[in-house]
């Protein structure tokens, strides 16, 4: 029987200025395998720390970077892996040498 489909969260931050949204990988998630953020509330508090760094850091220039988190489909089954979840443009980037 094939597992459910469980709904995670993406830690996003988005710039109105730039128009960009970056993300960052769920540091939980790389500690234990399928610890992903599930609940709104934290989702959100690691979104907005995410973005303070960024302004902290003045991140291509911007200091109006808010947090963001994307609710999305995951199944730990293979059919998606964590490298597969969304990014924010919704595109694979392929990286050559």
């Amino acid at each position: 029987m094939a597992k459910q489909t469980t709904k995670i969260y993406a830690i996003h931050a988005y710039s109105k200025s730039l128009n960009t949204t970056k993300r960052i990988f769920d540091e939980d998630s790389l500690r234990a395998p399928y610890q992903h953020t599930t609940l709104a509330a934290l989702a959100q508090q690691k979104a907005d720390a995410f973005a303070a760094q960024l302004n902290a850091q003045r991140h291509k220039g911007a200091t109006d970077w808010v947090g963001k988190p994307q609710l999305q489909d995951y199944k730990p089954n293979g059919l998606v892996r964590a490298a597969q979840i969304k990014t924010p443009t919704q595109r694979q980037r392929v990286y050559t040498k």
